[in-house]
């Protein structure tokens, strides 16, 4: 089966987040998995990293992103807004991935 590639970026809100996961992103980021700029509105995954995680963090970074915009993050803080997005990103992950059908449903048009 072909790998997919991940998007050169993703639609939150009102914006376009810009995905950057090459070499020049992973350097930036160390042995972080990934993180998200909200005033540059990028999001940055470690290329280093298994599909797998690079697919979970891609979901992380998002809801970072989501949150940021429902600008939830402000109101619960750094802390636990990052708690709350590392429960829900492997969750949402796996509804997602086992799940085709619902997502189907719920990203069909009329």
């Amino acid at each position: 089966m072909a790998r997919v590639t991940a998007p050169k970026e993703v639609e939150v809100g009102p914006y376009y987040y810009e995905v950057l996961m090459n070499a020049t992103a992973r350097i930036g980021l160390g042995s972080d998995f990934g993180d998200s700029d909200h005033d540059l509105l990028q999001i940055r995954i470690n290329c280093d990293r298994s599909f797998q995680v690079q697919q979970e963090v891609m979901v992380h970074e998002t809801l970072h992103a989501a949150l940021n915009v429902c600008a939830l993050d402000e109101m619960l803080g750094e802390d636990k807004s990052e708690d709350v997005v590392r429960r829900l990103a492997p969750v949402l992950t796996a509804i997602l991935k086992k799940n085709p059908r619902w997502v189907a449903f719920v990203v069909a048009g009329k």
